[in-house]
Order: structure tokens, then sequence, then C-alpha cells
């Protein structure tokens, strides 16, 4: 796996102006879907893109690998809060809101890990010259997924605002 990613970064740079698609949706922002599953998995597919972009860049560009995690991080929680958020109303109860909790969290990490193992086999089945269609998709989707950090941030604020509330605790 480390020979695939050390290979893949040093073309990297070169293929993200190729032909390519994304693997998620740029033509509305993610806090704009209307629809709470397929926001989570916008996110979901943010988290696996940007942490697999960093760790391809690990070597060759660790001051912006550890970027693109911190940014992976940020978007795998803005996967569980957007699915919390969807159910905050003035009279939820404190059992409600830990039941949503806790499944909006589980899912925050399952869906990223699902995706990244769609990501990996997009990889495999890539037989282009130095992966250079998977390279280009998922250049294209990191771009999307940086075009909404504003949203990814509001979530996080979301989310700084429930913990200092103690309506929550930190996620492991």
């Amino acid at each position: 796996m480390k020979k695939i990613l050390l290979t893949l970064s040093i073309g990297f740079s070169l293929i993200l102006n190729a032909n390519s698609e994304s693997y998620v949706d740029d033509s509305i922002k993610f806090i704009n879907i209307n629809v709470t599953d397929e926001e989570s998995h916008a996110w979901g597919v943010c988290a696996a893109s940007l942490k697999l972009i960093s760790e391809i860049i690990e070597k060759a560009a660790p001051a912006k690998s550890k970027q693109f995690s911190d940014y992976s991080n940020g978007a795998e929680l803005a996967v569980t809060m957007s699915m919390v958020v969807s159910e905050l109303t003035e009279d939820i109860s404190p059992e409600k809101f830990e039941r949503i909790w806790e499944f909006s969290k589980f899912l925050g990490d399952q869906i990223p890990q699902t995706i990244r193992t769609t990501l990996l086999a997009d990889l495999e089945s890539d037989k282009t010259e130095g992966s250079s269609v998977f390279l280009g998709n998922l250049g294209d989707t990191v771009a999307v997924c940086l075009d909404n950090l504003d949203g990814q941030q509001m979530y996080i604020n979301v989310w700084r605002e429930l913990y200092k509330s103690g309506l929550l605790k930190s996620p492991e």
C-alpha cells in the first residue's frame, strides 16, 4: 500500500487538471442539502477523501498532509453533527438527545470508513498509468470538500457550543 501511495504522490500534482469527476456533488453547498442522509454522506465522502489525500502526500508535503488530516477530522465531525442538528427541537428530551448523539457518533465513524473502502476499491480498479483517473476524481472531490469548509466550520462551532453546555461529551 505504501508503495502505491508513494507512486501516486509523485504524480498527484500533475493529475489534478485532468478531465475528472468528483465523488460528491459540487452543485450545492452541503449544508443546503435538504435530506440529512445525503448531507451526512457528502461529509463522509469528504472525511474519507481528505484522509486518503493526506496519506498520499504525507512524505512529500508533511504540513499539508497534516492540514488535510485535520480537515478530514472536521468532516467526520460534520457527518455526526449534520444528523444531530437535523433532530434538534426546542422540546427535545435529554434521553432522546443522548440516543441521537450516540447513533450519530456511530454513523460519523462508519460512513467515512465505508466510503474509504469504496475509494480504495476504485484505486485498485484504475488501470490507467499512475492511476490518473482515480487521482483526478479524488483531486476534484477534495476541491469540492475544501469549498465546503465554511459549512464544516459551522458544525464544529455547533459541536463546541453543545459541548460547553454540557449536553454532550467529547467524541472518542
